[in-house]
């Protein structure tokens, strides 16, 4: 907590922030917030991948993760909603405050044209 003007503000950091890896969820196409936030909160279910089964694949092109080192473990997952331009110059030096990765949230039915909504992702 911080003491700013007599209030005590608590802080969003949390010890384990530096383990995770941050991901920017937004919102794509006509989406009512209230459908984004119960998307966001299914998503977050899945916050904590356990690293073999990223390199379990039916796939028969390799995957670049099967050279990992390490075949046990976990990946935490941050997924945010806001960027924060205000600290942007601390990603350099600290790198769990960088966004890897961006997820879009659209709801199919609520979208007349998907391929204006997949350009709208990309832009």
């Amino acid at each position: 907590m911080s003491d700013r003007g007599g209030k005590l503000r608590r802080s969003t950091a949390s010890i384990s922030d530096p383990c995770k890896i941050r991901v920017r969820v937004i919102p794509v196409g006509q989406i009512t917030r209230r459908d984004f936030y119960k998307y966001l909160s299914l998503i977050s279910e899945y916050s904590i991948l356990e690293a073999e089964q990223l390199l379990k694949s039916n796939n028969p092109h390799k995957s670049r993760l099967e050279k990992l080192l390490y075949r046990s473990g976990r990946i935490h997952i941050n997924f945010v909603t806001e960027s924060r331009e205000s600290r942007a110059e601390l990603e350099e030096f600290q790198y769990f405050r960088r966004t890897l990765g961006v997820l879009g949230v659209m709801d199919c039915e609520q979208c007349e044209d998907l391929e204006r909504c997949h350009e709208e992702f990309f832009c």
